[in-house]
């Protein structure tokens, strides 16, 4: 149940990618998640990073972080939540 940065930049993946129906590690939540994300809004992921938070035993769990840098501006000494998430084995994203 570690803590750690999932993925630093989500913006160059395709919304179409083809997922398995089931997740079995956290690499394939994170896709599921980003799947979820881009079919609703083509730029959801501009400037934002996910944060894997935690194993929820059958899914888990990410927080949605504002990246504050050069391109995107903002206070770099902060990481604003935007939003948490939950990826269950079953591949079924929630807020």
């Amino acid at each position: 149940m570690g803590l750690g940065l999932a993925v630093a930049s989500l913006v160059h993946a395709s919304p179409n990618s083809a997922l398995p129906m089931t997740v079995t590690d956290a690499g394939t939540a994170i896709g599921r998640l980003q799947d979820a994300l881009l079919r609703r809004d083509s730029d959801a992921l501009d400037c934002l990073a996910v944060l894997r938070e935690d194993d929820a035993g059958d899914g888990w769990l990410f927080a949605l972080h504002e990246v504050h840098d050069a391109r995107c501006g903002g206070d770099p000494d902060t990481s604003t939540v935007r939003a948490r998430y939950r990826v269950s084995a079953a591949g079924e994203v929630s807020v």
